[in-house]
Protein backbone atom coordinates (compact mmCIF):
# COMPACT_ATOMS: atom_id res chain seq x y z
CA UNK A 1 0.00 0.00 0.00
CA UNK A 2 2.85 2.40 0.84
CA UNK A 3 4.48 1.73 -2.51
CA UNK A 4 1.23 2.53 -4.30
CA UNK A 5 0.90 5.82 -2.38
CA UNK A 6 4.52 6.69 -3.14
CA UNK A 7 4.05 6.02 -6.85
CA UNK A 8 0.81 8.05 -6.94
CA UNK A 9 2.53 10.92 -5.14
CA UNK A 10 5.35 10.98 -7.67
CA UNK A 11 2.90 10.88 -10.59
CA UNK A 12 0.86 13.74 -9.12
CA UNK A 13 3.93 15.87 -8.47
CA UNK A 14 5.26 15.23 -11.97
CA UNK A 15 1.98 16.32 -13.52
CA UNK A 16 1.90 19.65 -11.66
CA UNK A 17 3.07 22.75 -13.45
CA UNK A 18 2.63 26.48 -13.16
CA UNK A 19 0.26 27.43 -15.97
CA UNK A 20 1.06 31.12 -15.47
CA UNK A 21 4.68 30.60 -16.53
CA UNK A 22 5.25 29.94 -20.24
CA UNK A 23 6.97 26.64 -20.91
CA UNK A 24 7.03 26.88 -24.69
CA UNK A 25 9.16 29.01 -26.93
CA UNK A 26 6.39 31.39 -27.90
CA UNK A 27 7.20 35.05 -28.72
CA UNK A 28 3.91 36.41 -27.36
CA UNK A 29 4.21 38.65 -24.32
CA UNK A 30 6.37 41.38 -22.91
CA UNK A 31 10.15 41.34 -23.36
CA UNK A 32 12.84 43.49 -21.76
CA UNK A 33 16.44 43.90 -22.92
CA UNK A 34 19.14 42.99 -20.43
CA UNK A 35 21.27 46.15 -20.33
CA UNK A 36 24.19 46.71 -17.96
CA UNK A 37 23.99 50.48 -18.43
CA UNK A 38 21.96 52.25 -15.74
CA UNK A 39 19.20 54.37 -17.25
CA UNK A 40 18.91 52.34 -20.47
CA UNK A 41 15.87 50.25 -21.28
CA UNK A 42 14.13 48.57 -24.19
CA UNK A 43 10.78 46.93 -23.51
CA UNK A 44 8.11 45.75 -25.94
CA UNK A 45 5.06 43.54 -26.09
CA UNK A 46 4.65 41.15 -29.00
CA UNK A 47 1.55 39.71 -30.65
CA UNK A 48 1.63 37.06 -33.34
CA UNK A 49 -0.68 36.18 -36.22
CA UNK A 50 0.13 33.70 -38.99
CA UNK A 51 3.87 33.74 -38.23
CA UNK A 52 4.05 37.54 -38.32
CA UNK A 53 4.98 39.47 -35.20
CA UNK A 54 3.93 42.98 -34.32
CA UNK A 55 3.98 45.07 -31.21
CA UNK A 56 4.87 48.28 -29.47
CA UNK A 57 7.10 49.36 -26.65
CA UNK A 58 9.33 51.98 -25.14
CA UNK A 59 13.01 52.76 -24.84
CA UNK A 60 15.34 54.94 -22.82
CA UNK A 61 18.89 55.80 -23.78
CA UNK A 62 21.26 56.46 -20.89
CA UNK A 63 21.66 60.24 -20.46
CA UNK A 64 19.63 60.70 -23.63
CA UNK A 65 16.20 60.48 -25.12
CA UNK A 66 13.33 58.20 -24.22
CA UNK A 67 10.28 57.37 -26.29
CA UNK A 68 8.20 54.77 -28.05
CA UNK A 69 8.79 52.24 -30.79
CA UNK A 70 6.90 49.86 -33.05
CA UNK A 71 7.98 46.27 -33.67
CA UNK A 72 7.41 44.12 -36.76
CA UNK A 73 8.90 40.79 -37.73
CA UNK A 74 8.51 37.05 -38.01
CA UNK A 75 8.96 33.91 -35.96
CA UNK A 76 9.80 30.43 -37.19
CA UNK A 77 10.95 28.26 -34.30
CA UNK A 78 13.49 28.73 -32.96
CA UNK A 79 14.49 31.86 -34.94
CA UNK A 80 12.98 35.29 -34.37
CA UNK A 81 13.53 38.30 -36.61
CA UNK A 82 12.21 41.71 -35.63
CA UNK A 83 12.66 45.28 -36.80
CA UNK A 84 12.37 48.06 -34.25
CA UNK A 85 11.05 51.39 -35.54
CA UNK A 86 11.97 54.16 -33.09
CA UNK A 87 9.92 57.35 -32.86
CA UNK A 88 12.90 59.46 -33.96
CA UNK A 89 13.43 57.61 -37.24
CA UNK A 90 16.07 55.02 -36.28
CA UNK A 91 15.42 51.44 -37.39
CA UNK A 92 17.23 48.52 -35.76
CA UNK A 93 17.12 44.84 -36.69
CA UNK A 94 17.19 42.04 -34.14
CA UNK A 95 18.03 38.50 -35.24
CA UNK A 96 17.98 35.86 -32.56
CA UNK A 97 16.80 32.55 -31.21
CA UNK A 98 15.18 31.31 -28.05
CA UNK A 99 17.81 30.36 -25.48
CA UNK A 100 14.94 28.90 -23.43
CA UNK A 101 11.24 29.72 -22.91
CA UNK A 102 12.13 32.96 -21.10
CA UNK A 103 15.15 34.33 -23.00
CA UNK A 104 15.92 35.50 -26.51
CA UNK A 105 19.57 35.69 -27.51
CA UNK A 106 20.76 37.48 -30.63
CA UNK A 107 22.31 40.47 -32.37
CA UNK A 108 20.88 43.98 -32.63
CA UNK A 109 22.07 45.90 -35.70
CA UNK A 110 21.42 49.64 -36.14
CA UNK A 111 21.12 51.54 -39.42
CA UNK A 112 24.86 52.35 -39.35
CA UNK A 113 25.64 48.61 -39.29
CA UNK A 114 26.86 48.54 -35.68
CA UNK A 115 26.14 45.11 -34.16
CA UNK A 116 25.61 44.43 -30.46
CA UNK A 117 24.84 41.13 -28.78
CA UNK A 118 21.58 41.47 -26.85
CA UNK A 119 19.48 39.18 -24.68
CA UNK A 120 15.82 39.77 -23.87
CA UNK A 121 14.02 38.34 -20.85
CA UNK A 122 10.30 37.60 -20.78
CA UNK A 123 8.46 39.63 -18.16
Amino acid sequence: MRQLLAVLSVVLLASCNDTLVPTTKDPLGTWAANFDVVGSSLIFTLDQAYGNISGAGSYAIEAGRAGTLRVRGSYSAPAITIDLFYDFGEIAAYRGTFADAHHLSGILTNTQGHESPLTFTRR
